[in-house]
């Protein structure tokens, strides 16, 4: 019949190294199968592969149990070790004393009002403004104008 195909597609191509695993090719009978295998094997049932998936499955569940039960502990442990020997850090420190000092409530930003926030500029001069608008708009325009400098 036919010779089974070489696993071998990539030869030379692919990184120089050991494969960290083994390779297991699977059921490969599917090359040399006559119609009657495919029928006989199509009738058997598959319980020995059905049990072994629930074997597999029962065991990742207990795992994971026992694995997150670990992770409790040590938790616990973790915190109770950071209680006994280890001080609180700055940051739980300064929380602490901007608790303490009424600090840390934050004020809500309030909306623009143009009647408040403008009254300065209303007591101001008009001839002050106007000296105070020329400075500000010289100031503007000696930042924003070509550097005589070819470099830095």
């Amino acid at each position: 019949m036919t010779e089974l195909p070489t696993n071998k597609k990539s030869f030379g191509l692919g990184p120089r190294k050991f494969r960290e695993a083994a390779f297991e090719p699977g059921d490969q009978s599917v090359w040399t199968d006559t119609p009657a295998d495919r029928e006989r094997k199509a009738q058997q049932p598959d319980d020995e592969e059905e049990e072994e998936k629930k074997k597999k499955k029962k065991t990742e569940v207990e795992t994971d149990a026992l694995e997150e039960a670990r992770n409790k502990e040590m938790r616990r442990r973790m915190e109770e070790y950071n209680k006994e020997h280890r001080s609180e850090s700055l940051a739980e420190i300064h929380r602490k004393k901007r608790a303490m000092a009424g600090v840390g409530t934050r004020e809500e930003r309030k909306p623009f009002n143009r009647d408040t926030d403008l009254e300065i500029s209303r007591t101001v001069e008009p001839a002050k403004k106007q000296s105070l608008l020329r400075d500000s708009a010289s100031l503007l325009a000696s930042k924003f104008t070509p550097s005589k400098r070819s470099f830095l």
